[in-house]
């Protein structure tokens, strides 16, 4: 997987493992989302171990370098089993639509208790019956300026084969890394979980689109076999440059510049997103 430059690496300094946790922090998210507001906030963590009740554990976040705050998210009673991927996010569907193409997470947890709000220099604790065992970042720093911030970013937990430090290290992505970008894979850093880059054009595609020539010059072609709602062109910033009607056979992409898109196709009950480039 590519790894862009600004990508930053660092031991985490306050990381309570002493043995392997059941449960283990991966990864602190704050990304941009054309959502906007809290949609891209997320705390990715993974099972090392059968769960028989996941309720028995919780997050803190700790604001602004003010210390912590105690558990104040508790996790949904549900049982995992050794290797589950789980993310707890603000907006489900937001972080599902991100994350199109990349390994999928075993769950996916709506916070609807407005709990998971970290602001990219906040550190966060995780909890087994009511007591830390994991801190990322310091709760008595704020983290703006220092390396573990993740403003607009992420932070990843990488093994570093080392028995120092409990053989782990973090990665961040760099500080607004992932500003104006429509998913994981289109951002200038992407997630380190989604393993692979997909190279083919189908982003994201339940309404199994075909679109032609592709790269195309003045007349991009789309054929569905579902009904289609509204057809939108979007730049690598994610920002609609065109919308269409569904009452023709092409559309006219002759006044776009150079470079690559993404059309984005709807209808009322699916979202099909592909990428395309104009000659």
């Amino acid at each position: 997987m590519k790894i862009t430059s600004s990508i930053l690496i660092f031991i985490a300094f306050v990381l309570n493992i002493t043995s392997q946790a059941s449960l283990e922090l991966v990864g602190i998210l704050d990304l941009d989302l054309p959502e906007g507001g809290s949609s891209g906030k997320a705390i990715h963590l993974k099972a090392n171990q059968y769960i028989t009740n996941l309720s028995d554990y919780g997050i803190g976040i700790a604001n602004n370098g003010g210390g912590t705050d105690g558990q104040e998210y508790d996790f949904p009673n549900i049982v995992l089993n050794s290797g589950d991927h789980i993310i707890v996010c603000r907006d489900t569907l937001a972080i599902k639509y991100y994350f199109s193409g990349c390994n999928s997470f075993n769950f996916i947890i709506q916070d609807d208790s407005s709990v998971i709000t970290q602001n990219g220099d906040d550190a966060v604790e995780l909890y087994e019956n009511g007591i830390v065992i994991e801190t990322f970042g310091d709760v008595n720093i704020d983290g703006s300026g220092e390396l573990w911030e993740y403003k607009d970013s992420w932070a990843y937990k990488i093994d570093t084969g080392s028995i120092i430090f409990s053989g782990f290290s973090w990665i961040t992505g760099g500080v607004d890394c992932t500003d104006f970008s429509v998913t994981s894979l289109s951002s200038n850093c992407p997630y380190p979980f989604c393993s692979q880059i997909n190279t083919d054009i189908s982003i994201l595609n339940p309404l199994s689109v075909a679109i032609y020539p592709n790269p195309c010059l003045d007349k991009l072609f789309v054929n569905s076999k579902n009904k289609i709602k509204l057809l939108e062109i979007l730049n690598i910033r994610g920002q609609i440059v065109s919308s269409f009607c569904t009452n023709q056979s092409y559309i006219d992409v002759s006044d776009l510049e150079l470079g690559i898109y993404f059309i984005k196709v709807s209808n009322n009950e699916n979202i099909s997103l592909l990428k395309f480039f104009k000659n």
